[in-house]
């Protein structure tokens, strides 16, 4: 649908609150270097169709191998893909990585009914600073964890295997290196029951159900935060309308008789009534609903108590999400160079003010508040903490009127600063 050719390099593609539905083969590809690429309240549907390409195709967004300086993601819809939702990958030549996404927020977004062939995210190299937060997942890799050569065949630059030697299959992969900073947390899934019935079908065939969400890399840089990055929503968390996992197609691709686990489709061996629940754009405009219980989980699930996945779905909340975002504990998007501790604001303070420190690498971090005679009267922080800038709230109404000192250290780095409670 909105093609960039490799000519077209440094182009901004900003989509804000549109519908983009059945494309054969990507709804938004970059063939040259990106200054941005921007999706914001959209939805993305019918990503796909076997009746014109294979099933490599089907992505929401395909960077090729090309680099692109920010890519933001947030409060949208991704519904029944075939292959990914993000591709940047370089096939002809894995091992050496592709042209950057130096920047990737993906962040408040739903995603419904993925087969997700090659994958969910394929991130291919990055740059300084992804984030994955407050997402949520409903039948994401509905084709299954398998050992299936042709499948594998796009899960490369990771380079991790299986325990057969294959490579190995996850939902969110890319080129490893230790220099990315990666921010994941408040990410939520389910698998349906209709979908772990597939699962169960299949398992003695080779599916081994979901898979995992991350590669091994990618759990090792963000540390104790992988136990929590992703949670299972059991029993599974129902949508109010959305179509149908896609089961037939993925029966047919397994089928000796169908797609016999073949990348490229047999013309002969394919029609309509395999295709996945796809429905017209009206139904998204107009039915499509991905709201859920106000009693689950993940309705309090994201930063700041919000619903995860698409705030669109619940227009009161993403109301308050916009007017008041949480900013108890806050980390900015651009990377620090130097550790340092700022004046607190507003100082004087009555009752409450608010300190920001910056942290140049991941490192764990202590912030307390002394009285002049060196008591220690609050620990406000005391953590590991990835690279950014950093604002805690300081409330302080049980405290008298007078001169406190607060601290910053990191293993021998200490600063202070002084600050006023005047009542």
């Amino acid at each position: 649908m909105i093609n960039v050719p490799t000519a077209g390099a440094g182009a901004r593609i900003v989509i804000d609150s549109c519908i983009l539905t059945n494309s054969n083969g990507n709804h938004v590809r970059t063939d040259g270097a990106a200054k941005i690429v921007s999706i914001t309240n959209t939805i993305f549907a019918n990503m796909g169709y076997l009746g014109r390409s294979n099933l490599g195709a089907g992505k929401g967004i395909d960077l090729r191998d090309a680099t692109c300086d920010s890519m933001i993601v947030e409060n949208s819809t991704f519904v029944n893909w075939q292959d990914r939702v993000i591709r940047h990958y370089n096939f002809s030549n894995p091992a050496a990585g592709t042209g950057p996404i130096h920047y990737l927020k993906f962040n408040h977004n739903t995603l419904v009914n993925g087969m997700s062939y090659h994958g969910l995210l394929s991130l291919g190299s990055m740059g300084k600073r992804a984030l994955i937060t407050n997402n949520l997942f409903i039948d994401p890799f509905s084709l299954g964890n398998d050992t299936d050569a042709v499948r594998q065949a796009e899960f490369l630059n990771h380079g991790e295997k299986d325990q057969f030697g294959g490579a190995r299959m996850m939902w969110i992969f890319t080129s490893p290196n230790d220099t990315t900073i990666w921010t994941i947390r408040n990410n939520y899934y389910a698998v349906s029951d209709s979908g772990q019935k597939f699962y169960t079908e299949f398992a003695a065939a080779g599916v081994t159900g979901e898979g995992v969400p991350l590669s091994y890399h990618i759990n090792r840089r963000i540390g104790i935060d992988s136990v929590t990055a992703f949670r299972k929503i059991t029993p599974p968390l129902v949508l109010t309308r959305v179509p149908l996992v896609m089961n037939k197609l993925n029966r047919w691709y397994r089928s000796p008789t169908g797609g016999n686990k073949t990348k490229n489709t047999p013309t002969a061996a394919w029609n309509n009534s395999f295709d996945f629940d796809r429905r017209s754009w009206q139904y998204f405009h107009d039915t499509l609903n991905c709201a859920y219980p106000t009693t689950s989980v993940a309705y309090t699930g994201a930063q700041g108590g919000y619903p995860v996945g698409d705030l669109n779905w619940f227009p009161a909340r993403k109301a308050a999400w916009l007017a008041n975002p949480p900013v108890s504990v806050t980390a900015s998007e651009v990377v620090p160079e130097n550790f340092a501790l700022s004046q607190n604001y507003p100082n004087p303070f009555n009752p409450s003010t608010k300190i920001e420190f910056t942290v140049p690498t991941e490192s764990r971090v202590r912030l307390d508040i002394f009285d002049l005679l060196g008591r220690r009267i609050a620990t406000l922080v005391d953590e590991q903490k990835i690279a950014g800038t950093y604002v805690v709230d300081f409330e302080g109404s049980n405290l008298v009127s007078g001169v406190y000192i607060y601290q910053l250290s990191s293993g021998t780095q200490i600063l202070s600063k002084k600050m006023v409670l005047l009542k």
